[in-house]
């Protein structure tokens, strides 16, 4: 079972509503480990809640640490480390990292401490993978041949995983939720599953997926390349700042050389190792996807 004590008194002090969604988060999650079962909708909000509530317990962390960096403040690369976001499955390297490198202080001590309570809800969330339940979690007052009579004429898209409504045996439009490491709960654009054969009936949407993978995977090799190069000279950052009593989206330049244009690179370095770890699991998962695709029947039938 989770237990993250600091975290809830964390996130509770940073923001009250926040706080609440956070400790329904931990007891939702705690019900789907003693019932070994979790709805797809239920474990999807527990993460977004969980996720926003981890990023303002963090900052308040840090926010400690900012206070008491003083005039003689210096830059360091364990720095990357430490910072008000951190998705659930970094926690454990970022442990295992500041352990080793990061200056021994009570501040950042008490970054660990929280570090391992956010790893803890991480080991938990992919303990319940096998036990979620997919598609539309069931009104408790319907019979099972009202939640069949629901669900015809469904399938599952074959690049998300989630099952939605078909026209002529294709995906209808949906959203893509996102995943684990970009802190899901959330719709962003249009699925690339959309208006495919549904998985059961074809995998020609991973077909399809494929390329589209390898492209992004050259992509973001390309642009860690030149970020490791030595080359660049300057870095465009946006910092919200008010001006004429407006908060707006200031564009800075920072120098080589300078503390902030080394923190910047290096966060930029990591995001994009971190993405290309992520590509290369896609590419993986959707690869399976391809080879071990059998037809099958629709669960629930056609109209």
């Amino acid at each position: 079972m989770i237990n993250a004590p600091i975290l809830c008194q964390l996130v509770l002090a940073k923001d009250a509503l926040y706080g609440r969604r956070f400790e329904r988060a931990i007891d939702d999650l705690n019900k789907g480990l003693r019932e070994k079962k979790i709805w797809n909708v239920e474990i999807n909000d527990a993460k977004f809640a969980l996720s926003n509530g981890i990023d303002r317990a963090l900052d308040v962390i840090c926010e400690r640490s900012r206070a008491n960096r003083g005039t003689n403040f210096r830059y360091e690369e364990w720095m990357n480390d430490f910072s008000s976001y951190c998705s659930f499955n970094q926690a454990a390297g970022r442990i295992k990292r500041l352990t080793k490198t990061a200056q021994t202080n009570a501040v950042v001590a008490d970054y660990i401490k929280a570090l391992k309570e956010v790893d803890a809800i991480w080991q938990a969330i992919k303990t319940l993978k096998p036990y979620i339940q997919k598609g539309r979690r069931p009104n408790e007052n319907k019979t099972e041949a009202q939640i069949a009579l629901e669900l015809k004429n469904t399938g599952m898209c074959a690049i998300c995983n989630r099952r939605q409504k078909l026209k002529n045996d294709k995906i209808v439009h949906h959203g893509y939720k996102m995943s684990d490491y970009n802190h899901s709960g959330y719709r962003i654009g249009k699925c690339f599953g959309t208006k495919y054969l549904c998985y059961e009936l074809s995998n020609e949407a991973n077909v399809a997926y494929a390329p589209v993978l390898a492209r992004q995977l050259k992509d973001y090799q390309a642009q860690l390349k030149h970020l490791k190069s030595g080359t660049i000279e300057t870095l465009v950052v946006f910092r919200e700042k008010y001006v004429d009593g407006r908060l707006q989206n200031v564009s800075n330049v920072l120098t080589k050389g300078t503390p902030e244009f080394d923190r910047e690179l290096g966060s930029e370095i990591y995001q994009k190792e971190c993405f290309l770890r992520y590509t290369k699991s896609d590419i993986k998962a959707n690869d399976a996807k391809i080879s071990n695709w059998k037809l099958q029947p629709l669960k629930y039938g056609r109209k």
